[in-house]
C-alpha cells in the first residue's frame, strides 16, 4: 500500500514511491514496476496514473469508456483513459 509522504503532494508522493521501487531493481531487487491496473475512475486514482505514465510503467485501466450523467468522475475517467496502454470494459 502506497500512502503520501508527509510534504509532498498526492502526485509526487506517488512518483517518489515509483521511482524507489524501480532504482531497487538496480540493486538486485526485481520488485520493478512494469504494469499497473487502475480499477475505477475516482479523482485519487489520476495522481496515480500521471505517475506511473511519466515513469513509463504500462497503464491497464477497467471501467474505460463507461459514461455517468453530470458527474465529474467522467472527466477523471477519460484522463486515465487517455494515459492508458489498454482499456479494460465490463
Amino acid at each position: 500500500t502506497v500512502f503520501p509522504e508527509p510534504g509532498l503532494s498526492i502526485l509526487r508522493s506517488y512518483e517518489a514511491h515509483l521511482i524507489k521501487l524501480n532504482r531497487s531493481q538496480k540493486t538486485g531487487n526485481k520488485n520493478k514496476v512494469k504494469k499497473i491496473f487502475i480499477v475505477g475512475d475516482r479523482w485519487e486514482l489520476v495522481p496515480l496514473t500521471i505517475a506511473a505514465y511519466n515513469n513509463h510503467v504500462e497503464i491497464f485501466h477497467q471501467s474505460g469508456g463507461d459514461y455517468t450523467l453530470g458527474s465529474k468522475d467522467n472527466l477523471y475517467r477519460n484522463l486515465i483513459s487517455t494515459l492508458s496502454e489498454i482499456l479494460v470494459f465490463k
